[in-house]
């Protein structure tokens, strides 16, 4: 199985917590669960719905228990997992084998994020040619091994979109790069993840560095 689940959120830019702090948001492993097919997870077709929306799925607005009610549908239910850390961490949520994961955060009974991986392999291109392009981005780099990892966002819809890592000591984005996880946020933490120090503003496709931006 990919082992997609272990690259939830650890490009370690601060949804609740900081990257300072040496904490980062709960990752779920991958489990043995099912696979699920949710195609382009309503990203272009729409289908159920789509953005900020994944199968009738909608950060500030679901609860708990409307999701808890769709993932048990007959469909998916035996591909799906509760997890709850709420006494130590402060999250809770699902996870559905390697297809997506919905965080509740900070005892909140409102969804406050979506994180899916797309059946099918999508471009950063397609996405900007069908939502314009992002405001802004960020790029972590473990210097160790020279990966880098890049998201970018687009806060008309409280979506980010995270590039496949890379073995290099900056990320070279172009129409091709491929985008590995597609997040929905709540208001709150799309607030918080976006206006990180790491932050850069976006300047189209290009190298970008781990703090500094476009390389000219």
């Amino acid at each position: 199985m990919r082992k997609r689940l272990l690259f939830l959120l650890v490009i370690c830019i601060p949804i609740l917590v900081s990257c300072g702090s040496g904490e980062s948001p709960y990752t779920p492993e991958p489990t043995s669960t099912p696979t699920i097919d949710i195609g382009d997870g309503g990203l272009f077709s729409g289908k159920p719905c789509g953005p900020p929306c994944f199968f009738g799925i909608q950060p500030d607005i679901s609860s708990y228990q409307e999701v808890n009610d769709i993932l048990s549908s007959p469909s998916i239910r035996d591909s799906c997992e509760k997890y709850d850390l709420s006494s130590t961490s402060g999250y809770r949520g699902f996870t559905c084998g390697d297809a997506f994961s919905i965080i509740f955060m900070e005892n909140s009974d409102d969804v406050s994020q979506i994180c899916f991986y797309p059946h099918n392999p999508i471009s950063i291109g397609q996405i900007i040619e069908k939502f314009g392009e992002p405001s802004s981005g960020a790029v972590t780099t473990q210097d160790r091994v020279s990966i880098s990892k890049m998201n970018v966002f687009f806060p008309q819809y409280r979506m980010s979109a995270v590039l496949s890592e890379v073995k290099a000591i900056s990320y070279v984005v172009q129409p091709a790069s491929i985008i590995e996880v597609v997040c929905y946020e709540g208001k709150n933490s799309f607030e918080k993840f976006t206006s990180s120090s790491l932050n850069f503003k976006w300047l189209g496709y290009g190298e970008y560095f781990m703090g500094a931006g476009f390389s000219k």
